[in-house]
């Protein structure tokens, strides 16, 4: 197979394995949100992020912000996004479309509409892997810490967001602008809710909205969403200055943060987190010291979680796999971004791999 075709096919598999299927149903009519990124953007919000900004663009948008014009400073911040060519996710804006159109013919888009109306009607997970949305919330501004509306255990799979990849594939499919403000507004009420930590050890006090784990796991579920809709008429530049103000804020958050235990899962995330944030958006002033420490790190995490067999440390095939794909991901993005595994990093994943796969269909024979 050419090497083009086979790594459209390798992008599209990502693509694929990351959303669910997508049909068609109708939405119901829903109470307008309060919070949306305009109402919430704040001048303060955007210093805080000029200050972390260390893009091309800088000069320019410095002066936005000193001739009070600060329109005119999310409208070039946007402007710049959509044309730089520094930073490569699995998929550039321009092929997203042919993705879409090739899973929706091999794969079938079933799913993710049903997830995406489910968000629209305000309708979640109840717990992170769950089958079903089950959680019902009210229309109007989402309560993310969850205190006065049940169980908060139940908000640690909320403050995920992984429906908002569903959300913006959904728009990307149809058009239904229900999808993108949805996403844009829950974008909104999360930020207006959830300040920057000033000690990012003290997130156990601000759990479930910054619990290390679920903000490691946001991290990339928020870069699949940006990925899918920068670009498109439905992502505002109220919005997306909004997000890279968040996001900036989440990158100092994971590298500040006392990390997990290496020979802990969890700190696999973490530094997969950090390496999405510091990859997709070197412009951020401490990004390239949190790329060497997160990859640093999460070398040092898999070769305390995988053995040399193999096999992982906590041997449970549903954690290994969550390892391992997690792992294979960040290391096709590091690939598509100019950052090269060596043979020892990239020789241990695919043993872990193997092991893995021996593991799920066993053929008699005894591990080395």
């Amino acid at each position: 197979m050419p090497q083009n075709q086979s790594r459209a096919r390798s992008r599209r598999i990502i693509l694929a394995s990351a959303i669910q299927d997508i049909g068609l149903q109708p939405l119901e009519r829903r109470v307008m949100f309060t919070s949306t990124p305009d109402t919430v953007l704040t001048l303060s919000m955007r210093k805080e992020l000029l200050a972390d900004w260390n893009g091309p663009n800088k000069a320019q948008l410095t002066a936005d912000l000193a001739g009070h014009h600060n329109t005119q400073f999310d409208n070039d911040l946007l402007s710049y996004m959509q044309s730089r060519t520094n930073a490569t996710f699995y998929f550039t804006p321009s092929q997203i479309s042919d993705d879409l159109s090739y899973i929706q013919t091999y794969i079938g888009t079933s799913d993710i509409t049903n997830s995406a109306n489910d968000a629209v009607n305000h309708l979640f997970p109840a717990s992170p892997g769950a089958g079903s949305d089950t959680l019902q919330l009210p229309a109007g501004d989402i309560n993310w810490l969850g205190t006065t509306q049940g169980d908060t255990s139940k908000y640690q799979s909320l403050n995920r967001q992984a429906w908002w990849q569903n959300l913006a594939t959904a728009y990307r499919l149809t058009g239904n602008t229900n999808y993108s403000t949805e996403l844009t507004n829950e974008l909104a009420s999360w930020s207006a809710q959830n300040p920057a930590l000033v000690d990012a050890n003290t997130w156990s006090q601000h759990a479930p909205s910054w619990s290390l784990l679920d903000t490691s796991i946001r991290a990339v579920n928020w870069t699949w969403a940006y990925s899918l809709m920068i670009g498109t008429s439905g992502w505002t530049a109220e919005a997306n200055t909004l997000f890279l103000v968040k996001m900036a804020e989440t990158g100092q958050f994971l590298d500040a943060a006392t990390p997990y235990a290496l020979n802990d899962n969890r700190a696999i995330e973490q530094y997969q987190g950090l390496d999405y944030i510091a990859t997709l958006f070197p412009e951020f002033t401490s990004a390239s010291t949190w790329n060497t420490f997160a990859h640093k790190e999460l070398f040092s995490a898999m070769n305390q979680q995988i053995y040399p067999d193999g096999s992982d440390r906590e041997q449970a095939p549903g954690y290994a796999g969550v390892v391992l794909n997690n792992l294979l991901d960040t290391k096709l993005l590091d690939q598509d971004n100019g950052y090269n595994w060596n043979s020892t990093q990239s020789d241990l994943l695919t043993t872990g791999v193997t092991a893995y796969m021996q593991m799920l269909s066993p053929n008699g024979d005894r591990a080395a």
